[in-house]
């Protein structure tokens, strides 16, 4: 048996464990979706909303694409989903309660 015979009964080997599916993306994805979620709360609480609204949506983007790659720590990038969406929502809220007060002191100074 040659060495070529020998990789290529591995290969198959290796195909049919796996289902013949590429392996996973690394631990990348939900490392980056969870300090996306962690930096975009703190920088849109802290410094620019929007800036922040935007890192928190590429969390998102991460987590989704670190599960369906079934990459490892699949903890992080559901921490990540989770938490970011919750800071949307609290960013959404807060806006509009600011713009909701905006409007209540206009209707006061133009009843004044």
């Amino acid at each position: 048996m040659s060495t070529h015979d020998e990789l290529d009964t591995q290969r198959d080997d290796f195909e049919d464990e796996t289902g013949g599916e590429p392996r996973g993306t690394g631990t990348a994805l939900p490392i980056a979706c969870l300090v996306l979620c962690v930096v975009g709360a703190l920088i849109g609480y802290y410094l620019l909303w929007i800036a922040g609204a935007i890192m928190l949506f590429a969390s998102i983007v991460c987590g989704v694409l670190a599960l369906r790659r079934h990459a490892p720590y699949r903890w992080m990038a559901i921490a990540g989903i989770v938490l970011s969406v919750i800071a949307l929502i609290f960013a959404a809220a807060v806006i509009s309660v600011i713009f909701f007060q905006a409007q209540q002191m206009n209707e006061l100074l133009a009843a004044a």
